[in-house]
Formats: C-alpha cells, sequence, structure tokens
C-alpha cells in the first residue's frame, strides 16, 4: 500500500471516528478507493503480460516465417496458433520471453509440421 494509499485511508477512518460520522459513510469511499486501486493494478499487470507476449513473439515469429518445418502452412494459422500458445504459457506463469518463444515453436511445430514417421 503506498503512503499516500494509507494516508487516504486513514484520514477517512479518522473523520468517521473525530466527527462522529456513521461509519457506513465513509465505507463506501473505501470500498470505491480499494475498486480504483485494484483496477489500476491489474491494469498494469495485463499491460505487462501484453509487452512480455509481444516481445516473445517477435522473437518466436523470426524463427517460425523462416522454418522449413512449417512453411507449408498458411502464415494466418502459424499467427493464430503461435499467439494461443504464448498466451497459454504465460498464463501458467512462465515470464521470460525467450522460454515463451521456445516452448510456443515446440508446440507449434508438434502441431503442424508434417510427420516425419514413416
Amino acid at each position: 500500500m503506498s503512503e499516500r494509499t494509507a494516508a487516504l485511508m486513514s484520514y477517512l477512518l479518522g473523520q468517521a471516528i473525530d466527527s462522529r460520522f456513521a461509519f457506513a459513510k465513509v465505507l463506501p469511499c473505501i470500498k470505491t478507493w480499494w475498486s480504483v486501486e485494484m483496477d489500476q493494478l491489474l491494469s498494469e499487470q495485463v499491460q505487462m503480460q501484453d509487452a512480455i507476449v509481444s516481445a516473445a513473439f517477435d522473437k518466436a515469429w523470426r524463427f517460425v516465417e523462416k522454418d522449413p518445418l512449417l512453411a507449408h502452412n498458411r502464415k494466418t494459422v502459424l499467427y493464430s496458433r503461435l499467439c494461443t500458445f504464448l498466451e497459454s504459457s504465460i498464463k501458467k506463469g512462465e515470464q521470460n520471453t525467450l522460454n515463451l518463444a521456445n516452448e510456443a515453436i515446440r508446440s507449434l511445430r508438434a502441431e503442424l509440421a508434417p510427420s516425419t514417421a514413416q
């Protein structure tokens, strides 16, 4: 909790006690503040994840678009599946862009590369 946030909460609680306001009048302010703080935190996390996925996609795509094992696939399919694999890995907690890119490439190859078994 930031100093500004702690000061605001302290002020609101102090007002409720010192002014003999009903706590019920201050509680909605605290809930609104908490909601705004949580929305900002979640927004920052989403922006950070988007930046990580974007960087991982760029790394992976440079490889995928030149990969001879994937050349027979349409670019739109490669693009879409690569995005899906990256999003899946980041939801599992991976934050390293190189690991994300490599895992997505492995998954893409496993799914779309022609089988070499005869």
